[in-house]
C-alpha cells in the first residue's frame, strides 16, 4: 500500500534513516539468533513438518481442457449392468467379405478374462488373424495394465457447460497413445484434445520409450511372445458386440 511505499522510499533516499535503522537491527539481532526460544520454536516447526507426508510431483500436475477440445456428440460407454469398466475403445473395422465398415464399441468390464474377449470379438467380426494378433495386444494391454504399479497420476479437468475433474493415472509400461484414447473416449474428448492429452503424458513420462518400459508392456500381452497365435474360432454372422 501507500504508507509502505512512503517508508520504502524514506529508507531508501535518507541516509541517516537507513544507518539508525541497521544499528537497531544489528543491536537486537541477538532476540532472533541467540534466543533459546528461538531455536526451540525452530525445532518444533521443523520436526512439525517432515513428520507430515510430502505431495508427490503428481498432485501438482493438473491439465485442463477448455470446451473446444470436447466432443459435443460424444455418449456414454459406461458398462450398462454397472460392472466397473476395466477398458474400452472404438474400433474401425473394414468386414473382409463385404468392404463395409462399422466402428465397434468395446467395452471390458472388471474381472472379464481379456483375452476370451478378445477371441469373441474377433469371431464376431470375422476377422482375420492379423487383425485378431492386434484386437488381442490392444485389449491385453488396456485391462490388464491394472496390475502395473503406478508412476504419474494428475487431474484431468475439462471445460464445458458440465465441468469436471477426472483423476488420471499412467502405470508402468502403459502405451501412452493407448491410454489417451481411452481417457479421450470415456470422458468424450475430441481428436484435438485427445491429441493435446498425449503431448502432456509423454513430456510428463519421459520413460515411456525407455527399453524396460516397452518389456513390460510386452509383457501384458500374453501372445506376443508367441510364434503363431492359436486359432480363431469359426466366424459366425455379427450379432453385435
Amino acid at each position: 500500500d501507500s504508507e509502505y511505499v512512503d517508508k520504502a522510499v524514506a529508507v531508501a533516499t535518507d541516509r541517516a534513516l537507513e544507518g539508525r535503522l541497521r544499528r537497531a537491527i544489528i543491536e537486537k539481532s541477538w532476540m532472533l539468533y541467540e534466543s533459546k526460544q528461538v531455536i526451540e520454536e525452530w525445532n518444533e516447526f521443523i520436526a512439525h513438518a517432515v513428520s507430515r507426508p510430502r505431495p508427490t510431483r503428481s498432485s501438482y500436475f493438473d491439465l485442463e481442457l477448455g470446451e473446444e477440445h470436447l466432443d459435443a456428440g460424444h455418449e456414454s460407454i459406461e458398462i450398462e449392468n454397472g460392472a466397473p469398466l476395466a477398458y474400452a475403445i472404438k474400433l474401425n473395422h473394414e468386414d473382409p467379405r463385404t468392404g463395409a465398415h462399422q466402428s465397434i464399441i468395446v467395452r471390458v468390464a472388471e474381472g472379464e478374462d481379456p483375452l476370451s474377449y478378445a477371441r469373441e470379438l474377433a469371431r464376431r467380426i470375422d476377422a482375420e488373424d492379423v487383425k485378431f494378433r492386434w484386437i488381442s495386444s490392444v485389449i491385453q494391454r488396456g485391462v490388464r495394465r491394472l496390475e502395473m504399479g503406478v508412476v504419474e497420476s494428475f487431474t484431468l479437468r475439462l471445460g464445458g457447460p458440465a465441468a469436471v475433474a477426472a483423476a488420471v493415472e499412467v502405470r508402468w509400461g502403459d502405451d501412452l497413445g493407448l491410454l489417451s484414447s481411452f481417457i479421450g473416449f470415456r470422458h468424450g474428448l475430441s481428436d484435438s484434445g485427445i491429441s493435446k492429452l498425449l503431448s502432456a503424458l509423454e513430456l510428463r513420462v519421459p520413460q515411456h520409450s525407455s527399453p524396460e518400459w516397452i518389456r513390460a508392456r510386452r509383457g501384458l500381452d500374453s501372445l506376443a511372445s508367441r510364434a503363431t497365435a492359436p486359432p480363431v474360432p469359426a466366424p459366425t454372422a455379427l450379432d453385435g458386440c
